[in-house]
């Protein structure tokens, strides 16, 4: 699944992700632990004005690289990071620069950056 991460008042995406289970509800819980600290300090300052984080699931899939590839379009081509905190351009794990994925027997590698919708060559 595809989450956002919203604030309530305004309805604006700060933050985009991708999971399974519970992880929808996983930055407010684990939120002392996150090392996005820009997403701490939103989380931190709503809960002080006894705010909770909208959270919205935007899409489901059946294969993590759907979810790969939704996540990325929504950071980059969607929100072109715009208000999002994201520490990664998504579509990767940790600090990758990019995510590779096997479906079925075929490699998909996920660029990092917009530089591929951009049309500029990207390392693989």
């Amino acid at each position: 699944m595809c989450i956002c991460c919203v604030i309530p008042d305004t309805e604006v995406p700060f933050y985009m992700g991708k999971g399974t289970g519970d992880r929808i509800n996983s930055h407010e819980r684990y939120m002392d632990t996150d090392s996005n600290e820009a997403k701490k300090r939103i989380i931190h300052k709503l809960h002080a004005e006894d705010k909770q984080v909208l959270k919205k699931k935007v899409a489901e899939f059946t294969s993590e690289l759907g979810a790969f590839i939704y996540e990325w379009c929504l950071i980059n081509l969607i929100y072109n990071h715009g208000e999002l905190v994201n520490v990664r351009h998504g579509g990767q794990r940790k600090q990758a620069d990019r995510r590779v994925v096997d479906v079925e027997g075929e490699t998909y590698i996920l660029p990092n950056t917009a530089a591929a919708y951009r049309g500029q060559h990207i390392e693989t």
